[in-house]
């Protein structure tokens, strides 16, 4: 069925959903942003998401414990075309047992 679009934020929705499955935000301390997010292509119901993540860059905070990560995430469809790409900014713990939150 290629009437229907999926709203684009359901795939961001799914994204998040994937990479926390991965474990990947169990240290998070905050969302800092969401950059150059661009929706590529449409996505339909039916079509399967997979969502890619690599570290684009790391910096440490003024608290030994903690760290600015930036990921660069791109989702594809099962055509394994890009629906959606952006960055997001995250404030981890960069030791959870220093952690003095």
């Amino acid at each position: 069925m290629r009437d229907r679009v999926a709203p684009g934020i359901l795939t961001v929705g799914l994204m998040f959903g994937s990479l926390y499955q991965l474990g990947l935000f169990d240290h998070i301390v905050a969302l800092m942003g969401i950059d150059k997010l661009r929706f590529l292509l449409p996505v339909f119901p039916g079509d399967t998401i997979e969502s890619k993540v690599v570290v684009e860059s790391k910096k440490e905070t003024s608290k030994q414990d903690r760290g600015v990560v930036v990921f660069r995430t791109t989702c594809t469809n099962q055509e394994n075309a890009n629906v959606l790409e952006g960055e997001l900014t995250f404030l981890f713990l960069r030791n959870p047992s220093l952690s003095t939150r």
